[in-house]
């Protein structure tokens, strides 16, 4: 009796240390993904930005030349816009 129970004493021991060493390494793995998300959040947001950025100067080029053949003048920003 006395040596089952040291036997057992000794494989709970032993998978409670292996536990909290995967535990562990879960953990790390857990943060070094989260900082990935965060980084690649924040590629995610500029690369938008650029693109939107992208799109909304080819559209303003367009725009652009076709007040040119007609003769009127563009501004870069628009400062006041209405609509009736």
């Amino acid at each position: 009796m006395k040596y089952k129970l040291i036997i057992v004493t000794i494989v709970v021991g032993i998978l409670w240390g292996l536990n909290n060493k995967y535990l562990n390494k879960v953990a790390e793995k857990g943060k070094i993904l989260k900082e990935k998300e965060k980084k690649y959040e924040e590629l995610s947001r500029k690369y938008d930005a650029k693109i939107m950025e992208y799109d909304s100067i080819m559209d303003f080029e367009k725009i652009k030349l076709e007040l040119e053949k007609k003769g009127l003048k563009s501004t870069r920003k628009i400062e006041y816009f209405e609509v009736d």
